[in-house]
């Protein structure tokens, strides 16, 4: 059999795919056989390799060179232009390979026929095409770029030999031929355009899944037997056609699996022969051991000593492994409880290994190896390992929130922490000496040794209810609390009010009436802010509307209207000369104050 591989310029393997069948000496373009796929190699050298790579995509070891044949530059035919003389391309200087496939110098013998056909037009390109005849089944090439050998110009007459060697299992194969002028093909399905092959019946494939080359059994256990094989015609074998052998004595067993104590100490060949209907055998064998081993294999783990709070680890500890057996080892596994945490087979056994585990599931976790030596023997060691990388998760709040200004409030942290637990959590004191928002740090610290921190945000606000006999957060008279003050238009309204802190103080810090902002301007004023926005400290107009009713039921006053907001020292309270000068009567007028604390006053009057 011929086969095919793909190097670099360097020799090294790229990949692979068929262009010689199996059991055939060579064929003609680029074709497939049953078996898997044949390569070529792209070399430097005076010669040219094929490999043969099986279904799977594994070379099975079938290789060939073809001395005198390398990669060159593509030649075509003169008559047919088809590509000739080359294996493969590799264009200009690159490296890795761009990739052609051409007709591959024959060999003799190992024909299964020779086929020649006609169409009726001289000069046409001939191609031949394998076909299993099963709906819906590839027509596979099989010859391609074939010359007219007519001499006379009536027909062409195209000859190729057919080396591939098939097996359709079901259908009936078939030889399927085309023609060409290089414009127009004849189709698949003229009269005449194909000719039955008898199929040739190939052997079975047989497998030994367990037990396993190169295994091990101790004295007295159960050997697993499970095997099986496929036949191109006639599928999976299974029952009487599967025979097992023990170093060439016959098992009695038959079929794909069964159980057998393991024969005496010492390397023994396990066979599994299959025989398809046909009458083809294929074998393929296992070599086992067994052992009078009873001893177990050592296995220790050391743990670190806790790089938290023992016996908590806040870092991903590393354990170390430790195995060894005389007799050899075959294998362990360790899991951190259902997690696999490292797995390992020695192929041949060793004497002894070592290796650190990194265990990093946070927990109270469980670490589970189990180690066995080359006779089956077994060690389990057991052990805890104490992990909590994550930091307790905080909730602060400030209670209560909102506060009033120089007023008493409390932050809580509200740790938890699901793994080792929360040792201690603490908070800032609250400060409460302005009015405005602010933050509060708590942090906690959980039973590991982890820390976090996370803040709170409160509001200082300014108090209301009485301060001073008077309601403090509130408009003051002159004016009405309920709106129901009439002024006579043209006079100035005097707006006044008082804020305190918590201990009944009134409060005169400069800042406690601020300017406007868009952002901040209720959304039921209908009265939009000027453009520019002021930047007095007074009160905003929010709301203008018509009214015919009420007499004008407050005094005339002539004031000075004021442009910004002052402190009456001797009435302890705000005031604002508001000038009506240029308002309307018979009006409503609502306004607001914006204080410091994000709240406002509202109040209102009308003018007649």
């Amino acid at each position: 059999a011929k086969k095919a591989f793909i190097t670099t310029r360097a020799g090294a393997d790229v990949s692979s795919f068929s262009t010689v069948a199996a059991g055939a000496d060579c064929t003609t373009g680029i074709s497939r056989d049953h078996d898997g796929l044949w390569l070529a190699s792209l070399a430097t050298s005076g010669s040219t390799t094929f490999v043969h790579v099986s279904p799977t995509g594994t070379p099975d070891g079938l290789k060939f060179t073809v001395p005198g044949y390398r990669a060159e530059d593509t030649a075509f035919d003169d008559v047919t232009f088809a590509p000739k003389c080359a294996l493969w391309t590799n264009q200009s200087t690159n490296t890795v390979p761009q990739v052609r496939a051409y007709q591959v110098p024959c060999e003799s013998g190992g024909a299964t026929g020779t086929y020649t056909f006609s169409a009726n037009a001289p000069d046409l390109v001939g191609t031949a095409y394998f076909n299993c005849g099963r709906p819906g089944d590839p027509y596979y090439p099989i010859a391609s770029s074939l010359r007219d050998t007519d001499l006379t110009d009536a027909i062409s007459t195209f000859t190729f030999t057919f080396y591939e060697q098939h097996s359709c299992g079901e259908g009936t194969p078939r030889i399927f031929v085309t023609a060409s002028n290089g414009i127009y093909e004849s189709p698949l399905t003229d009269i005449g355009a194909s000719i039955p092959v008898a199929p040739t019946s190939k052997p079975p494939t047989a497998e030994i899944v367990a037990p396993y080359d190169g295994a091990t059994f101790r004295v007295g256990t159960t050997i697993p037997y499970y095997g099986t094989a496929l036949d191109a015609e006639d599928g999976a074998l299974t029952g009487g056609a599967l025979t097992w052998y023990l170093d060439g004595v016959p098992l009695g067993q038959s079929g794909t699996t069964f159980d057998r104590i393991a024969p005496p100490p010492g390397t023994h060949t396990v066979t599994l022969r299959a025989t398809d209907a046909q009458g083809h055998i294929s074998e393929t064998s296992v070599t086992i051991h067994v052992a009078t081993d009873t001893l177990a294999p050592q296995l220790a783990l050391t743990l670190p000593p806790p790089n938290g709070n023992p016996p908590w680890n806040t870092t991903p500890p590393a354990i170390q492994l430790n195995i060894g057996d005389n007799d050899g080892l075959a294998s362990f596994i360790c899991f951190e409880d259902s997690t696999l945490l490292s797995f390992k087979m020695f192929v041949p056994a060793v004497p002894a290994y070592s290796e650190q585990l990194h265990p990093s599931i946070d927990g109270i976790e469980q670490i589970s190896c189990t180690v066995t030596d080359s006779a089956g023997n077994q060690t389990t060691v057991n052990d805890f390992i104490y992990i909590d990388t994550t930091g307790p998760v905080l909730s602060p709040t400030v209670t209560p929130n909102p506060v009033v200004l120089n007023g008493t409030a409390t932050a809580s942290a509200n740790a938890s922490d699901p793994t080792s637990g929360v040792a201690s959590q603490a908070c800032d004191p609250v400060v409460t000496s302005a009015v405005g928002t602010f933050t509060v740090t708590c942090t906690a610290t959980d039973v590991a040794g982890n820390t976090s921190t996370a803040t709170a945000t409160y509001t200082v606000v300014f108090a209301s209810g009485i301060c001073l006999g008077e309601p403090s957060h509130a408009i003051l008279q002159p004016i009405n609390a309920d709106g129901s003050s009439v002024f006579r238009q043209r006079s100035t309204v005097a707006v006044k009010f008082r804020v305190c802190d918590a201990a009944g103080l009134a409060i005169d810090a400069a800042d406690v009436v601020i300017s406007p902002s868009p952002s901040t301007h209720p959304a039921d004023c209908t009265v939009p802010l000027p453009s520019p926005t002021p930047t007095t400290r007074a009160p905003v107009l929010c709301t203008r509307v018509p009214t015919s009713s009420g007499n004008i039921n407050e005094a005339v006053d002539s004031t000075t209207p004021d442009t910004n907001f002052r402190f009456n020292g001797s009435g302890k309270n705000w005031i604002f000369n508001l000038g009506t000068k240029n308002l309307s009567a018979n009006v409503v007028y609502g306004y607001y104050i914006p204080l410091k604390d994000g709240t406002i006053i509202r109040f209102s009057f009308a003018l007649k």
